[in-house]
């Protein structure tokens, strides 16, 4: 089968409306998704998957799942990008993404669609060796003097977080280090007195190497679901929906290991 060449030119100007632009940039998308289906056809089960996944699923779900895919389909190259759901719905929708492997949101865009895989848990945690770690219980009011190492504050759980000291008429976490990368928030709190927010999945994997210890506190014990989410409508590749189905399988597994 030959090879098939589109070309899409975007007209600009003041008589141009938004609800046209919209429809140029939906056919656009639906004959990106047709070139690529006729490709799969021609390559069976080779191809190219590009995931958005945040960075508490890359860390925890993402490796098991990546290493089932490649042995199922050798020949298909996956791209992973680690970034946030703020980031990546955006260029899901742009057609940039293939399917994000993340939290879910109450809500979604127009257009886009989920699948819950298992839940999650954030846990407030400390080095063992901090101060805090002695108490039986520890409160919202224990906390107002410490100092955290949390992500930054356009996401979901900073928000969450702060409304939760805010509604108990205390003021939000006083943050130390700001960073999207988890890892080095873990490698940071294992050195110093710093408080941490986040997964308990990756908590009790990085528990014992960096010396961690999870502080009981009950109103910061927040649980939130992972899921899969694509285009509604759009084309999924062969590949694309094995990986699907691994990331449901491995799902049960983490469900499982938590009864």
């Amino acid at each position: 089968m030959g090879q098939i060449w589109l070309q899409i030119t975007l007209i600009s100007g003041s008589d141009f409306g938004a609800n046209q632009q919209l429809h140029v940039r939906e056919l656009r998308l639906s004959l990106q998704d047709v070139a690529r289906e006729i490709a799969d056809l021609n390559q069976g089960r080779v191809g190219y998957l590009h995931i958005g996944a945040g960075p508490i699923t890359a860390e925890h779900l993402l490796p098991a799942v990546l290493v089932a895919t490649l042995k199922d389909a050798p020949k298909v190259t996956v791209r992973i990008s680690v970034s946030d759901s703020d980031l990546m719905i955006p260029a899901l929708r742009n057609g940039e993404l293939d399917l994000i492997v993340n939290f879910l949101r109450a809500s979604l865009p127009e257009g886009l669609v989920q699948e819950h895989l298992y839940d999650d848990e954030f846990v407030v945690f400390v080095s063992a060796d901090h101060r805090l770690t002695t108490l039986k219980r520890v409160t919202l009011a224990d906390l107002t003097q410490e100092r955290w190492a949390l992500s930054e504050p356009t996401l979901l759980y900073r928000q969450w977080l702060n409304r939760k000291f805010q509604d108990s008429g205390m003021p939000p976490p006083r943050v130390a280090v700001e960073t999207r990368s988890v890892r080095l928030r873990l490698q940071t709190l294992a050195s110093s007195n710093l408080v941490d927010f986040t997964s308990r999945h990756v908590f009790r994997q990085a528990a014992q190497q960096f010396g961690l210890k999870e502080l009981p506190v009950k109103e910061l014990v927040w649980r939130r679901p992972v899921g899969v989410i694509y285009r509604e409508g759009g084309y999924l590749s062969p590949a694309a929906k094995r990986l699907i189905e691994i990331l449901k399988t491995t799902a049960k597994e983490i469900a499982a290991e938590k009864r």
